[in-house]
């Protein structure tokens, strides 16, 4: 069985990664809404949904 302290470094590295997932899909979010917003103005086609409620 693993002792607490070994448990604790896991979990960290576990949050470490974590994170660095997250800032990753933060990033690649930005990039593909940077994308959106410049189709949008050269081609005047709009790309987004509307937000309400679907029908």
């Amino acid at each position: 069985m693993r002792s607490e302290s070994d448990q604790l470094k896991i979990l960290r590295q576990r949050l470490a990664a974590s994170e660095k997932e997250i800032n990753k899909l933060k990033l690649k979010n930005e990039g593909l809404e940077i994308m959106i917003d410049i189709a949008e103005n050269q081609y005047k086609v709009p790309i987004r949904k509307k937000p309400g409620p679907k029908r």
